[in-house]
């Protein structure tokens, strides 16, 4: 029994030289198929002969070797293993493969902020290189830039000067570089159109026994004549004269729809701004014009306009 057993550990030494060597400790890469070439004994690791593979411990491999093991092997049949060694060739101990992850972020943390040209977020680079917010002058006494540094959503604000509105500054349109870009004397930023500038018009009363200024804003493009501009108007006039708010009127003789609006009757003299019909465009005023009660709201012939 002992000549046999001796022959079997005899058996048992020579296929461990001449066959395929298991590397122990390396679970992640023992499942490597032996190539059809790998009887000559000349599997190749990253240490420096075939003792340095007895320097890894035991146990699992970390993912970082199994991913070296699943991407090696060339042609000839050999496989080449990563076993986490050191510069001594010594297999690294622990097998963390998630520390392994986290010491290679902290080695390479990501690159900061770069715009070219410094912060977005200055008037002179508003949003992006270049982007200048309009700079105090006689429309605006200061100018600012709002955001974060990378620039995502800056915009740039101001300080208006007397009679200049920002109104596209209201309506979000960023960044905003073209400053309080309304004249508007009197206006105030209630008044601004959806993002664009008021418009002025005159009701076209001047002279003596009016209210001083006959000039109002609104949103009716210049040069249209609506039923809106009309009302606008007289309420105009009507806020000026404390009087009661304005009315639609029509012709009473033909029963047509309105077509001028009507106010200051309550004070004594009755004054109509037609936008439609014969009388389109004109302002009639009963006192003025001699009507027997200018309490009444009258139409007729006037030679008194508004725009």
């Amino acid at each position: 029994m002992s000549t046999i057993t001796r022959a079997a550990a005899t058996v048992l030494a020579l296929v461990s030289l001449g066959g395929c060597s298991m590397i122990a400790g390396l679970d992640g890469i023992h499942e490597q198929a032996c190539a059809p070439e790998c009887g000559d004994g000349q599997a190749t690791t990253d240490g420096s002969g075939p003792d340095a593979q007895d320097s890894a411990p035991p146990g699992d491999a970390s993912p970082a070797l199994d991913v070296a093991a699943d991407q090696s092997g060339g042609d000839d049949g050999t496989v080449a293993q990563d076993t986490g060694s050191g510069p001594d060739g010594t297999a690294s101990e622990g097998g963390d493969g998630e520390a392994m992850e986290a010491s290679a972020r902290d080695a390479a943390p990501d690159a900061p902020f770069d715009s070219g040209c410094g912060p977005l977020d200055t008037v002179n680079n508003c949003s992006a290189c270049g982007a200048m917010c309009a700079a105090a002058s006689g429309s605006q006494t200061s100018s600012m830039c709002s955001g974060p540094a990378t620039g995502a959503g800056a915009t740039c604000s101001y300080t208006c000067a007397t009679n200049d509105l920002d109104c596209n500054g209201l309506a979000g349109s960023a960044p905003n570089l073209d400053g309080c870009e309304c004249h508007a004397p009197g206006a105030t930023a209630s008044q601004c159109c959806s993002g664009g500038c008021p418009v002025q018009h005159t009701d076209g009363l001047t002279g003596s026994g009016y209210p001083p200024n006959p000039k109002f804003y609104d949103c009716v493009p210049a040069l249209t004549m609506n039923s809106q501009l009309a009302q606008d108007a007289c309420n105009n006039y009507v806020n000026a004269v404390g009087s009661a708010a304005c009315l639609a009127y029509s012709e009473t003789a033909d029963a047509s729809a309105p077509d001028s609006w009507c106010g200051g009757g309550d004070t004594f003299d009755c004054i109509c701004w037609t936008f439609s019909g014969r009388y389109s465009g004109t302002v009639f005023d009963a006192f003025a014009n001699g009507a027997p009660d200018p309490t009444l709201c009258y139409y007729g012939m006037s030679n008194v306009t508004f725009q």
